[in-house]
């Protein structure tokens, strides 16, 4: 097959990309992360879960799933951007990541949710706030607003924004990155929020 002229779109160039992403998967997962950095081996579950979301838009592209493939694929995308930003962010923005998954931890096992007369609540019994560890305490008050509202993104910083630090890094190349959130992150959202 003349891969140079497949035709996007095409089911010849739709099967070699699947191939593609397949053989980029198995090499993830053949990464030995105990003898890596102890920043890439912290952010190790973030890729293996992009490495997992690619293996099931490969198994759904293999079935037609388009639309599924298209609301994973943003999630991969977004998953995948973060993982190269936060090998090269500073510190303290790499800081931020950590204490945000470590009080939304706290957090999930402390919620509400309420419609009409029906609600569900967990909460952890017997654990007070100030019961709990520094690193805990300072965490959450890193991710409450003024008004007591917990704050839902870990960085100020927007895809866009991340991406130009990661070129700016030249470590990876960004353009199918760009590529990919222009192509699919707006319809994924609708697909997601169920409205298209």
């Amino acid at each position: 097959m003349n891969q140079c002229n497949l035709v996007f779109g095409s089911h010849e160039l739709t099967e070699l990309l699947i191939g593609f992403l397949g053989t980029q998967v198995l090499r993830v997962n053949g990464i030995p992360f105990d003898k890596i950095d102890d920043r890439t081996c912290v952010l190790s579950p973030l890729l293996l879960g992009a490495s997992e979301t690619a293996m099931s838009i490969v198994d759904l592209a293999m079935k037609s799933r388009l639309n599924e493939c298209t609301m994973l694929a943003r999630a991969f995308i977004e998953r995948a951007i973060n993982y190269c930003y936060l090998i090269i962010c500073d510190e303290t923005e790499f800081e931020k990541f950590r204490q945000y998954n470590l009080q939304k931890s706290f957090r999930q096992s402390n919620r509400k949710f309420a419609a009409g007369d029906f609600a569900i609540e967990v909460k952890l019994q017997g654990v007070q706030t100030d019961d709990l560890p520094p690193d805990v305490k300072q965490a959450l008050d890193e991710f409450t607003s003024e008004n007591g509202r917990e704050k839902t993104r870990w960085t100020k910083k927007s895809i866009a924004d991340r991406l130009t630090a990661i070129a700016a890094s030249n470590k990876v190349k960004i353009a199918p990155f760009v590529f990919t959130v222009f192509n699919v992150y707006e319809d994924a959202s609708e697909a997601l929020h169920g409205t298209w």
